[in-house]
């Protein structure tokens, strides 16, 4: 496995986990504006699903669907805290939390990959620092 291969894998995963962890998240807040907003985060994870996937099909590298040990502790974490919150603010504090995260990996990978591919997963990183923003902003507005 190159590591072209093991990385768009790895991120593949982290998307499938980050889709999940978003419908708790959303489950968990109220009909409106935020709930509204994070569905709207989710579709963009599934939207770099797809990208990712692209790019893996193109280069004929085996897609998979699974979240891994890690992602099913992460899910596993994710609703043990969201029993104990119960605002708006709490949760998307969860949010912004997850999405740091993922955007640390993202940059940490960045480097991993082939020239080809960086272009692609620059843009991934872009928008998840805009998305990061966006939560920033409706962190200090709620």
């Amino acid at each position: 496995m190159n590591n072209d291969e093991m990385y768009l894998t790895k991120m593949l995963r982290g998307e499938n986990m980050g889709i999940n962890i978003y419908e708790k998240y959303i489950k968990k807040l109220p009909e409106g504006k935020y709930k509204k907003e994070v569905e709207s985060f989710q579709s963009e994870h599934i939207r770099h699903k797809t990208r990712l996937e692209n790019i893996m099909k193109h280069r004929d590298i085996e897609i998979g669907s699974e979240i891994g040990f890690q992602g099913k502790m992460a899910e596993l974490m994710t609703s043990v805290k969201l029993m104990f919150k119960s605002d708006p603010k709490a949760v998307l504090k969860e949010v912004h939390k997850g999405e740091l995260m993922a955007a640390k990996y993202t940059e940490k990978y960045l480097s991993e990959f082939s020239e080809s591919i960086q272009p692609d997963i620059e843009k991934l990183l872009k928008e998840d620092r805009e998305r990061i923003n966006k939560i920033n902003k409706i962190l200090k507005t709620i």
